[in-house]
């Protein structure tokens, strides 16, 4: 098992391998390095990847990577969080987070950005993507963005990227605060 600096170093000399737009075999190293030293918890599994997400091997489904358990655990410590967080900031935050987990639990019919309808089976990678992209315009206050207040539209972008294993640290701590992110 190599040591941290080790796989830090592996990493780094893997990112500076040229690409050209080309995928190359040093993405799957820096894949499978970040995810062993835990920076990442996407599962890095070799080859093409799964249209329905890898999320089963870890006991999430599809392209979650988290269990029902802490799903819900995450919504319990937002829905505190909005009823004790003394800046509208973080409730805003709270908010965009309780609406991502109750959507994708199935405990709200529509997307928590966008209002589309949630799909019978629950969200697809596509739909976490489009309510994601949906939710930047939010957190910087373009077009329709405007709709919802900035700190909800990143509250919603760190617990789909929480969700999906791209970032290790939930959207709440333990605490019951938000995990404000430096946007």
């Amino acid at each position: 098992m190599p040591t941290l600096a080790e796989a830090r170093a592996e990493i780094d000399a893997a990112e500076r391998v040229p690409r050209e737009g080309r995928v190359v075999p040093a993405d799957g190293v820096i894949s499978a390095l970040n995810w062993l030293i835990g920076a990442k918890d996407g599962v890095p599994m070799p080859g093409r990847r799964s249209s329905t997400g890898w999320g089963h091997l870890v006991g999430g489904r599809g392209v979650i990577l988290r269990t029902d358990a802490e799903i819900n655990r995450v919504a319990e410590l937002a829905r505190a969080g909005l009823r004790s967080m003394p800046g509208e900031r973080e409730k805003a935050w709270c908010s965009g987070t309780v609406a991502v987990c109750e959507w994708l639990l199935g405990h709200r019919s529509k997307s928590p950005v966008r209002n589309t309808p949630r799909p019978i089976h629950g969200p697809t990678g596509l739909n976490l993507g489009m309510e994601e992209s949906a939710a930047e315009d939010v957190s910087r206050q373009l077009g329709r963005g405007r709709q919802h207040p900035p700190a909800y539209g990143d509250g919603v972008i760190w617990t789909i990227r929480w969700l999906r294993g791209q970032i290790t640290v939930p959207p709440m701590n333990e605490q019951g605060q938000p995990t404000l992110s430096n946007r």
